[in-house]
């Protein structure tokens, strides 16, 4: 009987040392993405959040920067099961919004004049591209949050830049 015992103990304390090193893995893999979250979150903080300011190149240019840096650091952690495709979706919007930022420094180097630049940001409003990233980036925020992972706060600017955006990624989050 006391072999026996012995056993039923050993198979218990092996599956609690499992479903610890399970929430070890979380916990780090929580402490990662929050990291990069709030890399995103101090990024995104040069954003104007009002029509009193605007942006230039040199700081769209740094912004992108910042936000493949946050990408790259996304490739780089092992995502918990059901979490990798929010992981990659999140990661190739941060990436997509980057080549905007690019995209728009460019053309605002090579504008002429105060209403070229002002045609430019209208542009980027309705950018297609820019928009599919935005998309990317709420879709996998809504993901994450179903699995009860919290990655990133967006800003006025970029929440309500994107209203299609935002609420198809509401729907994809009542569905997930």
């Amino acid at each position: 009987m006391s072999r026996t015992l012995a056993i039923v103990v050993a198979i218990v304390l092996a599956g609690l040392l499992l479903a610890g090193c399970g929430d070890s893995e979380r916990l780090t893999y929580e402490r990662d993405l929050t990291k990069v979250g709030r890399d995103v979150e101090r990024a995104l903080d040069a954003l104007p959040q009002d029509d009193t300011r605007t942006i230039g190149p040199g700081e769209l240019s740094k912004l992108a920067s910042q936000l493949r840096e946050a990408a790259d650091q996304l490739d780089d952690l092992d995502p918990p099961k059901g979490v990798g495709d929010a992981q990659r979706r999140l990661g190739h919007g941060l990436r997509g919004v980057a080549t905007g930022f690019d995209d728009l420094a460019s053309n605002l180097r090579a504008a002429t004049d105060d209403q070229a630049r002002s045609e430019l940001f209208i542009e980027f409003q309705a950018d297609e591209h820019v928009d599919a990233a935005f998309e990317d980036i709420l879709a996998a925020q809504a993901a994450y949050s179903a699995k009860g992972y919290r990655v990133f706060e967006t800003k006025a600017p970029v929440a309500t830049a994107r209203p299609k955006a935002k609420a198809k990624a509401k729907t994809a989050a009542a569905t997930a």
